[in-house]
């Protein structure tokens, strides 16, 4: 079986874990964790084989803050070649999966890769990664944007430009799944789907498969692409905390970088709510309105 002494050792470091669980992974040479008991593999020796560690600027760029640090360039192209991410939590949100968690990837697009590829999958919450993926950017136009059909693709993604793009995921009472998605710290979008469905993840409460995977998809939707950091986290960030961490920082993708955003905002709160010149009840009912799409 398939990274069963990984398995064997995240288990017996999730049972004395505390309810809460993150970990991160900066990919200083190699897919070690930067912190938490999240372990990080390559899913086949194809997917290590496609993989090249080494600093920004020698495979990318300075990220935003000026910083150069170690980073993996990656190039998978099948469903062989992706990371798999053992992330030690159990279910939550009341159902039987992990269906309340926070992902945030610290990633550059090469130019090249807009301009021979239309998709990049970022994760896939299949156990063998065997269908579709579960957020892209799509590189189609430019800017291309960020998300999935389900619930919509938002923001502005632009080529040779370092990105952090964070989505959470917050169940309600009713079993209601919000999905918020964040470019650069700006909430650009909002979605929502259900508990235990298609974004819920499997956790330690499946031993044969408690993982996911990262930048992964079945039909090999994806493109040439650099990452600097990415971190998992078994519960909802704020996102106020998303946006205090504003874009791209050398010290991985929870440390604060610089505001240097440039994306529209899903939310916007002016007295004139709804933009009409006026400040009247309709303000309030677009208010109303926005607060029921999830806007914080």
């Amino acid at each position: 079986m398939k990274h069963m002494t990984a398995v064997l050792a995240l288990a017996a470091l999730a049972g004395s874990a505390a309810a809460q669980i993150e970990s991160q992974w900066n990919f200083d040479g190699n897919l070690d964790a930067e912190f938490g008991i999240g372990i990080l593999d390559y899913w086949t020796p194809d997917a290590q084989a496609k993989t090249t560690f080494g600093t920004a600027s020698a495979l990318a760029a300075l990220t935003p803050d000026g910083g150069n640090p170690n980073v993996a360039a990656i190039d998978f192209t099948n469903d062989l070649e992706a990371f798999v991410c053992l992330h030690g939590a159990g279910p939550n949100g009341g159902g039987a999966y992990t269906n309340d968690y926070t992902l945030i990837w610290d990633v550059y697009i090469p130019q090249s890769s807009w301009d021979n590829f239309d998709w990049l999958s970022f994760y896939n919450t299949n156990c063998c990664n065997a269908n579709d993926g579960d957020t892209f950017a799509f590189m189609g136009a430019e800017p291309g944007d960020w998300g999935v059909g389900d619930f919509g693709y938002a923001g502005a993604i632009t080529p040779d430009t370092w990105h952090r793009y964070a989505i959470t995921f917050e169940t309600n009472d009713s079993g209601d799944v919000k999905v918020r998605q964040f470019i650069d710290g700006t909430l650009v979008g909002v979605g929502e789907t259900g508990r235990d469905g298609r974004y819920a993840l499997y956790n330690t409460d499946f031993p044969d498969n408690p993982w996911f995977h990262v930048m992964a998809d079945d039909s090999g939707d994806m493109a040439p692409c650099v990452i600097a950091s990415f971190y998992f986290a078994d519960y909802t960030w704020d996102a106020a905390d998303i946006k205090a961490l504003g874009c791209v920082s050398a010290g991985g993708a929870t440390t604060p970088g610089p505001v240097c955003s440039t994306q529209q905002s899903f939310c916007d709160t002016p007295a004139d709510y709804n933009g009409d010149g006026l400040v009247d009840t309709r303000d309030f009912i677009a208010y109303l309105n926005s607060w029921v799409q999830g806007c914080p």
